[in-house]
């Protein structure tokens, strides 16, 4: 009985592992015989396109053919989010409805006003352990910088204090939002992790199951609250105070849920996509954006001499959309930067229908991996690519004319591209101005040095050591 009942599971097994890869094998049976002409990598023999971008520069391969995401892409963190819509015609509907959000001048204006309240106090965090330490002492600014922009986005978003700074993420949802990122790039590294049937029925996958469950229930309370409030003009805070109500990223999606235009769901979906996507991204440009400035003195004397000129030496003077758009060098600086250390190093697209690019046949339903990184470090678009060097944004030139416009894409291209560059690029400057008005970076370690992990984000294998000085005016 035991004999006959153990055969049974091994044939269930086997039918299943069976009806699982057969359909692989033939899948990929036939991209091997469409693409045979195309080298493959010798560890897979799966064909190695390299970068879609570059076989025609034709603006409507990217903005046309290659505007769906690819299926590939995890729904588990974001359900059906922008970011991880698959579908043309729901997603189309989706981007007509958010992007206002992030034109809206009242928005944008309170949005300055997180960014420069919560880099005030990354500001004073910097200052207490520098003041309870030693000043040539090396540190790790990026748990710093990322627990900053995780207070900015929650605020930003849901007019959430998740208090990440002050608590040193020690509290529920900081620890939840910290374990999903560990957990979505363990994954990313484990392909037999990738089929979500495997995935669910691991440790890994039930604990993911168990930290979602507590940030969709953070950020569904907050929706609900929100929406009972929704038309009134002060609210009550949490000291009993009548507050005036700030408007955020979650009032502008319940404004369309008026309209029957986007239910709670898609609301929730949204903002747990903001949450997800506007956190590590950022803090890992930053951070790169540091290393980079610390490691050229000279760049970053310009940045302070910029800078200074702008707040007159005033370190204490809240940032403006006009400073921001002041900051010309430190703009260039920043792009330099996402060149040369992209925090999205690739991205996934899927082509929409049969197109040809240099005389190959590009078959609907192909999975195409755009690298950012690689793109970036094209010599004929950016001469000597390795070298930093923030004149190339900074200077316009015949170059810059003769370029392609998918030579330096960061936040993606087409209308795929990111739709909170915006928001974010604001973002990094008031922190950086914030930080470089009150000190001064150094590193030691080389590019060469660098170990970068390419994961999902982009970031250092080994931690990036500063040494930060106050400045001293005369």
């Amino acid at each position: 009985m035991m004999l006959l009942s153990l055969s049974i599971i091994c044939t269930v097994l086997f039918l299943f592992v069976i009806c699982y890869l057969v359909p692989i094998w033939i899948k990929y049976t036939k991209l091997r015989r469409d693409y045979r002409n195309i080298p493959s990598l010798p560890i897979s023999r799966i064909p190695f396109v390299g970068n879609i971008h570059q076989f025609d520069q034709r603006q409507h391969v990217f903005s046309r053919l290659l505007m769906n995401m690819a299926r590939e892409c995890q729904k588990e963190q974001q359900g059906t989010g922008l970011f991880c819509l698959c579908n043309n015609a729901k997603w189309r509907t989706r981007r007509r409805l958010i992007t206002p959000s992030f034109h809206n001048t009242q928005l944008l204006h309170n949005f300055m006003l997180i960014f420069n309240e919560q880099s005030c106090v990354f500001a004073k965090r910097l200052e207490e352990c520098i003041r309870n330490g030693e000043e040539m002492k090396a540190y790790d600014l990026y748990p710093y910088i990322s627990t900053c922009t995780l207070d900015i986005i929650a605020e930003a978003a849901m007019d959430k204090h998740v208090d990440a700074q002050s608590s040193g993420g020690k509290n529920e949802f900081v620890e939840a939002t910290g374990r999903v990122c560990c957990i979505i790039n363990h994954r990313i590294r484990s392909p037999w992790m990738w089929p979500a049937w495997i995935f669910d029925r691991l440790p890994l996958g039930r604990e993911q199951a168990e930290q979602l469950k507590i940030l969709h229930g953070v950020s569904r309370k907050i929706i609900e609250d929100r929406l009972a409030t929704f038309n009134a003009e002060n609210i009550t805070s949490d000291s009993g105070k009548k507050v005036t109500r700030r408007l955020v990223f979650l009032d502008s999606l319940l404004a369309q849920m008026n309209s029957e235009q986007l239910t709670l769901d898609d609301i929730q979906e949204e903002v747990d996509t903001f949450m997800f996507e506007g956190h590590d991204t950022t803090a890992a440009a930053i951070n790169f954006t540091c290393y980079l400035i610390g490691s050229h003195p000279n760049v970053q004397a310009k940045v302070h001499a910029e800078i200074d000129g702008i707040f007159s030496g005033d370190k204490e003077r809240p940032c403006t959309m006009e400073d921001a758009q002041s900051m010309i060098y430190l703009d260039a600086v920043i792009k330099e930067s996402m060149r040369i250390l992209p925090p999205v190093p690739f991205v996934m697209r899927e082509a929409q229908e049969d197109f040809i690019c240099n005389g190959q046949t590009i078959r609907k339903g192909t999975t195409l991996y755009i690298f950012i990184y690689g793109v970036h470090y094209d010599s004929n678009a950016f001469p000597q690519p390795e070298r930093f060097d923030p004149d190339r944004f900074y200077q316009s030139s015949v170059m810059d004319e003769e370029r392609s416009p998918y030579a330096f894409i960061p936040f993606s291209a087409g209308s795929r591209n990111c739709i909170g560059q915006r928001f974010a690029q604001l973002e990094e400057k008031v922190i950086l101005s914030t930080l470089f008005r009150r000190y001064s970076l150094h590193t030691t370690q080389t590019i060469d040095e660098l170990q970068i992990s390419f994961e999902a984000i982009m970031r250092p294998a080994v931690p990036i050591k500063f040494i930060v000085e106050h400045r001293h005016f005369q």
